[in-house]
């Protein structure tokens, strides 16, 4: 995988900070063959896989106690813009910069 993992991590929200949740590992993909690794780890060591964008939910649904947890940060690219149908095609991890950088 590009970035490396960090492993018993705490992981929380970004606004409240009221989902402090203990994580087994924290994969930060950057591409899409990254996160096919990662759900095949997942899958090996027999263990829940949450994946968030930007952790903006306060409810803690992003994260899974004990799992690994997919931070998609990383993969904020915007992809393409189809200007004839108003469609724009983001990476999982793109934000609101990104997208008006573009």
């Amino acid at each position: 995988m590009s970035a490396p993992a960090r492993t018993g991590i705490e992981v929380n929200d970004a606004h409240s900070g009221l989902s402090k949740t203990s994580v087994l590992e924290v994969i930060q993909p950057k591409t899409t063959k990254d996160v096919q690794l990662a759900i095949l780890k997942a899958k090996k060591l027999g263990v829940a896989l949450s994946i968030a964008g930007s952790r903006h939910a306060m409810g803690g649904q992003q994260f899974v106690s004990g799992g690994i947890f997919l931070d998609m940060r990383k993969m904020n690219k915007v992809l393409r813009l189809d200007k004839a149908r108003g469609i724009l095609t983001v990476q999982a991890g793109a934000e609101w910069p990104e997208i008006l950088d573009f």
